[in-house]
């Protein structure tokens, strides 16, 4: 069942960013954190409208 692999790969790739977000942060880090978790969340939300709208047409 590929949709099941598919949410368990977004879980798990979602549990590897809160793990970077609760490493202590160095101030320093801290633009490129945002930065690459933005890029996360943007890629993931991404993914979420294009499933969407290939389960709204099919």
């Amino acid at each position: 069942m590929p949709e099941l692999n598919s949410e368990r790969n977004i879980y798990e790739r979602m549990d590897s960013f809160v793990k970077k977000i609760d490493k202590p942060r160095d101030w320093s880090m801290g633009r490129s954190v945002d930065r690459s978790v933005g890029r996360s969340v943007g890629w993931f939300v991404g993914w979420l409208v294009d499933w969407l709208i290939g389960w709204l047409i099919g």
